[in-house]
């Protein structure tokens, strides 16, 4: 019910544009073939394997982690919606381009359920603009980072990540075991 009513309001937000003509599909295509920036995981497994494979092993990592999560979130708490921040940052963790604005996608989520992760790196992901053209350096490309740009962003994400753990596994140790009663009709 929810996948066919994703679709349909995907498809009826892309109306307008197919009806007027202003679909570029060909520049979408090469966006999501070849276009990299800003990217967590994917930007490790690139120097090692093609990026058509890099890029399918992401995608195939990301529908696993989703799927499995979907399913044991509905096993284990049925009726409530899932945790859309864990899903974002499964996207942030594994897209070949992770704009600053994305980030502003996991801001609603990060006020339902705050986190330190959620808030460090919706500012941390603000280090993506030092790049060759903002820092006037005609010796980089453009777009292109310089070396200790993407290990403190992503390091600052994942300490984060790490203290929520921490708090999370803390607080986990110190609640009262609940105990369900359960009575005979």
């Amino acid at each position: 019910m929810y996948g066919d009513s994703f679709f349909g309001i995907l498809v009826l937000i892309y109306l307008p544009f197919v009806l007027q003509g202003n679909t570029d599909l060909q520049t979408l295509l090469v966006f999501a073939r070849e276009w990299e920036f800003n990217a967590a995981l994917f930007s490790l497994l690139k120097p090692w394997m093609p990026n058509s494979l890099a890029r399918t092993l992401c995608a195939l990592l990301l529908t696993i982690a989703v799927a499995s999560y979907y399913l044991v979130y509905r096993r284990i708490t049925p009726g409530t919606i899932v945790r859309g921040d864990w899903i974002y940052g499964g996207l942030f963790a594994l897209w070949p381009v992770v704009n600053s604005w994305y980030l502003l996608w996991l801001l609603p989520f990060a006020v339902i359920r705050p986190s330190a992760w959620t808030w460090t790196a919706s500012v941390a992901v603000l280090l993506s603009y030092i790049t060759g053209l903002n820092l006037d350096n005609m010796d980089m490309h453009p777009f292109a980072h310089p070396d200790w740009v993407r290990p403190l962003e992503y390091g600052l994400i994942l300490l984060a990540l790490a203290y929520d753990i921490f708090r999370w596994r803390r607080m986990s140790d110190h609640m009262p075991e609940q105990t369900c009663v359960h009575s005979d009709p």
